[in-house]
């Protein structure tokens, strides 16, 4: 197996929130609780049209339009809100965030250098990788922290499958998102 090293990697804000935003909703936590607003605001709708055809268009109470009308707010506003608490914690640690890193995967270790810190990882310390389209590796040495890789600073000769072939030596689970 050979090294791979990658062109200098730089986050910016949208891509941090775009991959954020796809992790948060992947969560079973975030899909479950989706399911069953939208569950609740189907239910909602379907006895709102049912009382207007029952009483020629006419409502006899606010209540289920009400409920529904914050039921779609709540929806659409919890999501600009996740976003807003992304791209708040992108500023707060854009510092170490914005910098550029030159990875380099080896056989036996993950390398980082930047022009405030070099580090180096063994295998065994990354606890996951997640793939998210089109074009990020996520390294996870613990579920608070990662290591965000832009497969698009892939030097020429190398590809994704090129790093997930060291992935699957060292036993990382992976996942796709």
């Amino acid at each position: 197996m050979h090294s791979i090293t990658l062109l200098p990697v730089s986050l910016s804000k949208a891509d941090y929130v775009a991959i954020n935003h796809r992790m948060w909703n992947q969560r079973l936590g975030t899909r479950r609780s989706n399911w069953l607003l939208v569950g609740a605001l189907a239910l909602l709708t379907i006895g709102t049209v049912y009382t207007l055809v029952r009483n020629s268009g006419q409502l006899t109470s606010w209540t289920n339009p009400a409920l529904l009308l914050v039921g779609i707010v709540f929806l659409v506003g919890r999501a600009q809100f996740v976003r807003w608490l992304m791209r708040r914690g992108y500023e707060k640690s854009r510092a170490q965030l914005s910098r550029s890193i030159v990875y380099t995967l080896r056989p036996n270790e993950l390398r980082g250098q930047s022009e405030l810190v070099q580090f180096s990882v063994q295998w065994s310390a990354i606890k996951k990788a997640a793939w998210v389209k089109p074009h990020w590796l996520l390294l996870y040495p613990s579920e608070a922290a990662c290591y965000y890789l832009d497969l698009r600073c892939l030097p020429a000769a190398a590809t994704a499958a090129d790093i997930e072939q060291i992935l699957a030596a060292q036993q990382i689970p992976q996942q796709q998102v």
